[in-house]
C-alpha cells in the first residue's frame, strides 16, 4: 500500500491517523507470522501488546543533519539493542548499521550497512521478543551513524515505531530457552518491571550492551 503525504507541508491529522493505522496493521501481521513460525497460537504476541493498552511504545520522528565535513562523520546513536518487541524504521537515506554475528562493537569492520529499499520498512526484533522466545529470536545490536557515500551531504529524516509490551504483560518465556538464561527471575516480572530493571542496568557506569539470542 502506498500513501501520499500532505502536499502543503503542514500536519494533516487524517494522514497521520491513516499512517498510524497502517503501522498497527503491519505489527499485527508480523506478530501472527512469528507466532506461526514458532508453533505458537496466532494471537500469542498480539495478546501481550495491544495498541490500546498502556505501554512504553514510542513513535519517533528523527532528524540528522548532513555530514559534509570529516569532523561530522560521527556516530549519532551508539550501539544498543531495542527494549521492545518489534521496531519499524522508515528511512530512505541510510545510516543504520548492524553488528555482524560474533563481531566486536569496537571493530569498525564488524559493522554492516542496513541499506534502505524503496517502499520497504526496516524491521528489527527487540529484547522483549528475545525474552519471550527464550533466545530463539535475536535482538540485533545496531547503531546510527552518518549516511554512506554522497547521501551524507543531505539532512536525514527517519520515522521509528518501537513497539513494547503492555505494562502489565508477563515476561515469562513462552518457549523453552534456546540458550542458558542469565536472568530466569525475569520470568516473574511484568513488562514494566522488566523495562525498569533494564533501564537501571543501562545507567550503571560498567554497563556493556550485549546482543541477545542466537
Amino acid at each position: 500500500m502506498t500513501f501520499q503525504g500532505p502536499s502543503s507541508g503542514k500536519p494533516d491529522p487524517d494522514f497521520t491517523l491513516v499512517s498510524f493505522s497502517v503501522i498497527i496493521d503491519i505489527i499485527a501481521i508480523i506478530n501472527v507470522a512469528l507466532a506461526r513460525q514458532l508453533g505458537l497460537p496466532e494471537d500469542t504476541f498480539a495478546a501481550l501488546q495491544s495498541p490500546t493498552e498502556l505501554s512504553g511504545t514510542v513513535l519517533r520522528l528523527l532528524k540528522s543533519y548532513a555530514s559534509p565535513d570529516a569532523v561530522n562523520l560521527r556516530t549519532s546513536l551508539i550501539h544498543h539493542t531495542d527494549f521492545g518487541t518489534v521496531t519499524l524504521l522508515a528511512n530512505i537515506v541510510g545510516g543504520l548499521q548492524i553488528l555482524k554475528p560474533g563481531g566486536s562493537p569496537l571493530d569498525e569492520s564488524a559493522w554492516a550497512w542496513a541499506r534502505p529499499q524503496p517502499g520497504c520498512l526496516i524491521v528489527n526484533m527487540g529484547d522483549a521478543m528475545t525474552q519471550w522466545t527464550g533466545g530463539i529470536l535475536r535482538s540485533s545490536m545496531h547503531r546510527v551513524t552518518h549516511a554512506p557515500g554522497s547521501r551524507r551531504f543531505v539532512d536525514k529524516y527517519s520515522i521509528a515505531y518501537l513497539a513494547r509490551p503492555e505494562r502489565n504483560a508477563s515476561m515469562k518465556r513462552l518457549l523453552d530457552a534456546h540458550e542458558a538464561s542469565e536472568n530466569e527471575e525475569d520470568d516473574n516480572l511484568t513488562a514494566w518491571e522488566w523495562e525498569v530493571k533494564k533501564a537501571m542496568s543501562m545507567a550503571r557506569a560498567n554497563y556493556v550492551p550485549q546482543m541477545k539470542g542466537v
